[in-house]
């Protein structure tokens, strides 16, 4: 996200020249059938333009601000982002964390969903809850998406902390598959790398997302002094 600031206008000296084109054009005349008449209008245009964009100095750029800062007033938008809290809500941590521990070789508090979760991409599905509890406390202070965040990152240490060489994951048989690539062990098909689909993708969409988590966690989540919150419908 980002502020704009207001431009101010800053004539510049070329003003002349749109001066001096602008008398070209009405000295010379022009015939609607004529190939120079046309010239004259392009001349007298693109002298127009470079003015219009000479005229004014963004002084400030766009600057991005954090999400903390903006809080929705009633409308459609907020009543989306509430559904959206709803289905968060709904969702069990334990169960998108359930391959995590099984590949840890720990006992899983609660079975796997279904769909991709049964595949070898098992585990993706986390990172994007991450980042979508981590994203909605930003955007309400409601403490209840911190706290899953929180609880979701203390089971990935824990999990970590069980295979013991600072490896985490969820894609079945993916540690292996990791480490036949790492010894060179290559074997590739459309969407399948070693047996397991799209692991790089995996780790993107996993893993990879903690510290961006965290470090909305950190940020105070209030809106700042002077910001005003405005309606979306």
């Amino acid at each position: 996200m980002a502020k704009v600031n207001r431009c101010t206008p800053r004539i510049s000296n070329r003003k002349k020249y749109f001066s001096a084109g602008m008398s070209f054009f009405n000295v010379t005349g022009m015939r609607s059938n004529s190939r120079g008449s046309w010239l004259r209008i392009q001349t007298v245009l693109y002298l127009s333009l470079w003015l219009t964009v000479d005229a004014y100095d963004v002084l400030n750029r766009a600057e991005p601000f954090p999400l903390q800062n903006v809080r929705l007033l009633d409308g459609a938008f907020k009543r989306a982002m509430e559904r959206d809290a709803e289905y968060l809500l709904e969702l069990k941590p334990d169960r998108l964390l359930s391959w995590y521990r099984k590949e840890a070789g720990l006992e899983p508090k609660a079975p796997a969903y279904g769909g991709w979760e049964k595949q070898t991409i098992a585990g993706h599905s986390l990172g994007h809850y991450l980042s979508a509890c981590s994203l909605m406390y930003a955007s309400t202070g409601d403490e209840r998406f911190s706290e899953r965040v929180r609880y979701i990152v203390e089971e990935l240490r824990e999990c970590q902390r069980a295979h013991g060489d600072g490896y985490v994951g969820a894609m079945p048989g993916g540690k292996a598959a990791l480490e036949r690539m790492a010894a060179g062990e290559i074997e590739a098909k459309p969407f399948d790398l070693n047996g397991i689909w799209v692991p790089f993708y995996y780790v993107a969409q996993s893993v990879s997302r903690t510290p961006r988590c965290a470090s909305i966690l950190h940020k105070p989540n209030r809106p700042r002094s002077g910001m005003r919150a405005g309606r979306l419908d």
